[in-house]
Formats: structure tokens, C-alpha cells, sequence
């Protein structure tokens, strides 16, 4: 397992209804396959990815193993086969669970924490690996009264304790520790990996009146740093999440039922009731919102959850979201119970690949799937994504901009080229290049003068086929 970097994109957590000719995305090849079949139950598995603006290689799952009376925790590169090591993280007969993994804020590599369990108290311990080397085991809390429900991001983790919601800094003052809600609190969840441009964020379920309400608190730097905090659901709500690409997704139950509320990272009010389904139960909800404009339609994001919908025999499915152009698709389709799904992008030889992870039980042990195709929001068809690699889009420089940014592209054969900005709706603002370009590197300057600040797309389209990235122009 190699080295990882840290992430040099900005993650822009934006998740919006673009115009129909602007979306694309079918989900009509999914490969499935076991991904964990350790003997025993195999469970609590977390998602590392290095990119989901822009997909990288560096994918990989934690999850804990317990065979007989020894629990394990595994550490693991996803790739499209089954062939990656299993790396042992930690292994004896001391309960385990809710392992969650980060890039390490304090040095290259990868951060893993988990819970112990005593029989009578718990821990939080700490692990970081790096180049096939770990570190040594750090007891980051001890002696916590009841289960912590740890998570944790790039450079944070949050926790709670007798109810209490509290927030630590991993690097460099782990000393900090912040009390963010002495109500009784639940289920807490960290924004997956906030850069500077994206305010620090955390949701939980919140005790009030005897209802599970849904919270956001949110770190804040203007007009002075603080914490600001928001109800997004009142009601009976559980297992609030942020997705990839900045959604928010939790149940919300209905006479019994629940159902799927979602949303939208730039405007958290107000919110989408996603599903009306009123016959069986929607649950344990991850979204997936594009971060960038396209050019097919089909879908701006979509959410996959279990259901219990089939007797017997729970099912992870993916349901799309565009007006009349829905898809509803059973993922797993095998006996047995399949629950808690997540989805993350990956990239192998130069081939973007959405992936969704679950945890399959049956009547002996549990084992963990995963479902993969071809990720193309950017266009064109299965065939056509070699195609992709014959031309590139950079970032543009500087980004964040004020008021002009360059562009830059390559070819690697002559063709016609078109390179475009848009603004967040999917409006086109400006095109900066139409028309042959003979083999080589180009750039072209965008100038931003009369626009306000915000997130734009630039995408080049070349025979056919579209590559997009985002910028941010602030004033």
C-alpha cells in the first residue's frame, strides 16, 4: 500500500437542480462482488477516498472482524478485485467497534480510530499508518462512561460523553477540547474533510421534548470565530449524514414509517422529503451530490439506504432524484440482509468508478459487498472514457481568484475544442476557446471583473466528451 498525499483540491460542497441539458449519469451496468469474506462477522466498516471532486486511486475501508472471541480491526485499499491485503490494525479479545479513518492531519498516511469497550467503560484509540508501517497504539480518551460514537474527519474528532457533544483538534493541539452541546446528544457526524474555503461542520440528533431533532453547528469566522447552530428537523429523526459531495441525508419517520429527508450543503433550508414511500422503511441513508455541472440528463444526486421492503430480507438500494427522470434500483438483490450502505468514487487506470459498499448478513457469518460501475458525469458513453485520457483540464491558477484565473489544457492529438464557464445554475457565463486545436498545451485567462463572488464550472469539451472543473472567484 503506498503513500498517500494530502488532498490539494477544494472539496466544494454544493449539490444543485441543474438545467436538464446540463446533467448526466445511468446506472444501468453495476458490477457487484464480495469485497470482505474474512471468516466470522465482518462490520462498522468506514470509507477513506483522497478526492471526490476529482477522483483518485487512493480508496480504502476499515471495518472490524470478530471471529470466536477475538476482534480485529482491518485496514484495506479497495481496488475491482479482492486480491488488496488485509492489514491488521489491532487484534485481541477486547470488544471493538465504529473504526473510523482520515488522512493523517500531522504527517503522510492514513489516521484510524476506534472504540474499545472494557466491560465496563470505554476507549477511543488512536493508530496512524503510513507505507506499510503503524504507528504505536495512543489511548486518545479513556475511561468513557458510555459509547462515545466517535467521528472524525481530517484534522478534527468529535465524541460524545454522558450525552455531552464534544469537538478535539488532532494536530496540532490535541489538547482543545470544546463542549459544542451539553443536551443530551446522538449519532454525531463530521463534514468528511473541510478545507479553509468550507466552515468547519458537524450534525447530530439532539434530545428536545422527548423528539430526536436534527442540529447542525457550524464554525464561523465572521463577524468574530464562534459556533453557530441551527435546527434542520424537528420531529422523529435518526442517523443524520454527510454525504460525498456535501448532502445531508437522515431519517425522519411518518406513522411508523421512515422515510429519507435530504439537504443541499449550500442552503440547509429549506428541506427535501425525498421518498413517500409509506409501506415499509427507508433507513440508514448516504448521499451522493455531483460537484459539478454536465452535459446529459439524468440526475443531480441520489441516495442509497436499506429497506426492509422485501420480507425478510433487507435490501440496499439507489434511487436517483431529477423531476420525472427517477431510477429505483435494488443494488444487492441476494438473501440475506444487506444494510448501511456508502457510496465514494475511485479511480483505476485512469478510469473513474462510483462505488457503494455494504455490510451482508446471513445465517452464518457477515461479510461486506460492494457494487461499482463507471462514473461519467461528464458525458459520453462506456465505450468512449479511454477517449477521456486524450485530452486534460487543469486547475486553474490561483483558485481561489480575484479577479482573473488561468486555464490551462492539453491535447494530445488535433481537435476541435470548446472550453466554457458557467455560473452554479448551469447558466453559461463565457467561452474562451472554440474551434481546432493542434496537439499541445494551452491556457487561457478568465477574467471575472464584472461577476460576484461564488463557485463557477469551467468544462472543455472535446469530439464529443467533457471534462468539468470548479472555481471559486472571491471578492
Amino acid at each position: 500500500m503506498k503513500t498517500l498525499n494530502k488532498p490539494f483540491v477544494l472539496f466544494l460542497f454544493v449539490s444543485l437542480i441543474f438545467p436538464v441539458s446540463l446533467l448526466s449519469q445511468t446506472f444501468e451496468n453495476f458490477d457487484k462482488s464480495v469485497l470482505v469474506d474474512i471468516p466470522g462477522d465482518n462490520y462498522d466498516f468506514d470509507l477513506l477516498s483522497d478526492g471526490v471532486l476529482y477522483p483518485v486511486d487512493d480508496l480504502y475501508i476499515t471495518w472490524v472482524n470478530k471471529t470466536d472471541s477475538v476482534y480485529t480491526i482491518y485496514l484495506k485499499q479497495i481496488t475491482l478485485s479482492a486480491n488488496e491485503s488485509n492489514i491488521v490494525i489491532s487484534s485481541d479479545n477486547i470488544v471493538k467497534s465504529n473504526p473510523q479513518i482520515a488522512l493523517n492531519s500531522s504527517g503522510p498516511g492514513i489516521t484510524i480510530v476506534w472504540e474499545n469497550y472494557s466491560g465496563s467503560y470505554y476507549q477511543i484509540v488512536r493508530r496512524d499508518y503510513d507505507n506499510d508501517s503503524l504507528s504505536n497504539k495512543v489511548i486518545f480518551k479513556d475511561s468513557l462512561d458510555d459509547d462515545p460514537q466517535v467521528t472524525m474527519n481530517y484534522n478534527h474528532l468529535a465524541w460524545l460523553m454522558n450525552g455531552n457533544l464534544y469537538f478535539n483538534e488532532l494536530y496540532p493541539d490535541t489538547s482543545s477540547i470544546v463542549l459544542l452541546d451539553s443536551s443530551t446528544c446522538y449519532s454525531p457526524s463530521l463534514i468528511t474533510d473541510p478545507t479553509w474555503f468550507v466552515n468547519e461542520a458537524l450534525i447530530y440528533e439532539k434530545l428536545v421534548n422527548g423528539n430526536h431533532n436534527i442540529y447542525l453547528a457550524e464554525y464561523q469566522n465572521y463577524p468574530n470565530p464562534h459556533w453557530a447552530y441551527s435546527e434542520l428537523s424537528d420531529g422523529d429523526n435518526r442517523e443524520p449524514e454527510f454525504g460525498a459531495g456535501g448532502g445531508i441525508s437522515f431519517e425522519r419517520t411518518f406513522n411508523g414509517i421512515s422515510r429519507i429527508k435530504y439537504f443541499p450543503w449550500y442552503d440547509p433550508q429549506p428541506s427535501f422529503l425525498i421518498t413517500t414511500n409509506t409501506g415499509c422503511n427507508f433507513n440508514n441513508p448516504d448521499v451522493f451530490s455531483y460537484p459539478m455541472v454536465t452535459n446529459q440528463p439524468d440526475t443531480p444526486f441520489f441516495i442509497v439506504f436499506d429497506t426492509d421492503s422485501i420480507e425478510n430480507n433487507n435490501e440496499v438500494m439507489i434511487q436517483t432524484f431529477f423531476f420525472g427522470n427517477d431510477q429505483f434500483i435494488n443494488l444487492s438483490d441476494m438473501e440475506g440482509d444487506d444494510l448501511k450502505p456508502k457510496a465514494d468514487v475511485m479511480n483505476i487506470a485512469g478510469v473513474d468508478y462510483l462505488v457503494i459498499v455494504w455490510e451482508h448478513k446471513d445465517n452464518i457469518d457477515s461479510s461486506i459487498w460492494m457494487a461499482t460501475t463507471i462514473y461519467q458525469p461528464a458525458g459520453g458513453v462506456k465505450e468512449d472514457v479511454l477517449n477521456l485520457n486524450s485530452f486534460e483540464l487543469l486547475q486553474n491558477y490561483p483558485n481561489p481568484f480575484n479577479p482573473a484565473t488561468n486555464i490551462e489544457y492539453s491535447l494530445n492529438q488535433g481537435a476541435d475544442v470548446t472550453v466554457t464557464v458557467y455560473d452554479m445554475l448551469g447558466n453559461e457565463i463565457r467561452t474562451l476557446a472554440n474551434g481546432y486545436k493542434a496537439a499541445g498545451s494551452y491556457r487561457v485567462v478568465f477574467d471575472g471583473a464584472s461577476l460576484s463572488s461564488g463557485v463557477y464550472f469551467y468544462s472543455i469539451e472535446v469530439n464529443g466528451l467533457r471534462k468539468t472543473r470548479s472555481m471559486v472567484l472571491l471578492r
